[in-house]
């Protein structure tokens, strides 16, 4: 199993926190539909309230990118970008060592 990891900032201002997190929440249905994955969690930083990781979980990276290469995905991705920061950096892929979901 495998995790992708991307960090954002939240925009400064009134609803973007909000908004972000409704429509991440939406996106996890598209998440769902594809093959190979396995949950996913965000997390907003307890000294930075702006800083945002989102980590999702899948069999492989192959995983991963098919979802990133669905239709309407680039759509999704759009509508979370207006309620960060362009600083926000990429993302990184990781393997999942332990898994204990207790």
């Amino acid at each position: 199993m495998i995790a992708v990891v991307s960090h954002a900032w939240l925009r400064e201002g009134e609803g973007h926190a909000e908004a972000y997190v409704a429509i991440s929440a939406e996106f996890t249905a598209v998440h769902r539909a594809n093959g190979g994955f396995h949950g996913r969690r965000l997390l907003r930083g307890a000294d930075d309230a702006s800083h945002l990781i989102n980590i999702r979980f899948f069999d492989a990276v192959a995983d991963y990118e098919r979802l990133v290469a669905s239709d309407g995905y680039g759509g999704w991705i759009a509508r979370l970008s207006e309620h960060v920061e362009e600083r926000s950096p990429g993302k990184e892929y990781l393997d999942v060592i332990v898994d204990d979901p207790a």
